[in-house]
């Protein structure tokens, strides 16, 4: 029984060599036909990632207003409502 482990442990270390082999390779590749160079691209990807976070923070604020609106609309509907401070 004991020898079964060790040859799965053995097919397992296999496996990660060729996945690591293989992302290795993946990422020379990636880099030979880049289509732009490395200051582009990181620009790019930094404009991109800015732009990104002005439409997360203005969906932010969408959201925020209309639970704002949502929570008046209820204290206005709940007369017995007062305030919490």
């Amino acid at each position: 029984m004991s020898g079964q482990g060790s040859r799965n442990g053995s097919h397992a270390n296999g496996y990660m060599a060729a996945f690591g082999i293989g992302a290795l390779v993946g990422a020379g590749l990636a880099v030979l036909y880049a289509p732009l160079s490395g200051k582009t691209t990181r620009g790019l990807m930094a404009r991109r990632t800015r732009e990104l976070g002005d439409k997360a923070g203005d969906a932010l604020d969408g959201a925020r207003d209309a639970v704002e609106e949502t929570k008046a609309k209820i204290m206005a509907a709940m007369p017995s409502a007062a305030p919490r401070r």
